[in-house]
Order: C-alpha cells, then structure tokens, then sequence
C-alpha cells in the first residue's frame, strides 16, 4: 500500500513539475511570423526546459533549422510566457539593486519591462532602436546572465 501511494504522489509530482514549464498567457506570438497565436492550440517546440509556441509546423521547422536567427526571439517568448524570469541585469549579470538601494532602471523591449543594474546599461539601450535592444537583452549571452528557469529561481 506504501509503494502504491509512493507511486502515485511521484507522478503527481512529476505531473506538477511538467506544468510547471508550461506557458501562463493564453495568447502569444509566433517567433518566426510575428502573427499572434494561441497556445492551447499552437505548435509546439521544446527548448532550454520550457517549450516554444509557434504559428504553424512550417515555423517551427524554420526555427528548428536556424535556431541561432531566432535565438533572440526564442528567449524572448520564454520570458513573455512565464517559463523564465528574470534575476539580474541581463547586461551586466550584476544584481539588479545596488549596494545602496537605489531602483533598477527599466526599458522596455516589446512592449514589457527589462530591468537593468544601473544608468549606463540604461543609457546604452535607450540609445539602440527597438529590435537592436530586443536583440542584444535576450541574446543567449544576456539570456544566460540575466534569466533563470522559472521554478528553479533561488
């Protein structure tokens, strides 16, 4: 009887840790087309521990043949959709309150806020256009300083 109600609470567990990953919005956008999609219903595409939601299979294929042109994108959504959040400046990788306690500053990249560590991360991104922003603050070497697996974050 132990074992079975082991069994059941690990699969319970294991079920939960999978949902876990799962997008929160029930719309999005497909990286590849721009065109907003609907994740209850939309193809899907495993990456970095959390899935990727995209229009139609032709997307998903092209994003699976040239992941590093979408890689911005890519990391994006996952950010958009809740699976990672952010933990330090994705600029610096510095904490995003400084040692005094003064506020992070924001910018916004795609509609959202991104928060920096300090001026000089904000001025230089205020200075670049929108999609150059977009893709300097999720490049995967940004991605990786500044972003964490949402149920992994500390």
């Amino acid at each position: 009887m132990k074992k079975i109600i082991l069994s059941s609470l690990t699969v319970l567990v294991a079920v939960g840790s999978v949902n876990a990953f799962e997008a929160k919005p029930k719309n999005t956008t497909c990286l590849v087309s721009g065109e907003e999609i609907n994740i209850k219903s939309a193809e899907t595409v495993n990456y970095k521990g959390g899935k990727l939601y995209f229009c139609c299979p032709g997307c998903s294929s092209d994003f699976e043949q040239n992941t590093k042109q979408y890689s911005a994108a890519a990391n994006f959504q996952l950010v958009m959709t809740n699976q990672y959040v952010q933990e330090t400046c994705p600029s610096t990788g510095r904490k995003i309150k400084n040692k005094t306690g003064a506020k992070a500053k924001i910018v916004k990249v795609g509609g959202e806020d991104v928060a920096l560590c300090c001026g000089g991360c904000l001025k230089k991104t205020t200075k670049m256009a929108e999609s150059e922003r977009k893709s300097f603050l999720f490049s995967d070497k940004s991605f990786k300083k500044g972003y964490v697996l949402a149920n992994t974050k500390k």
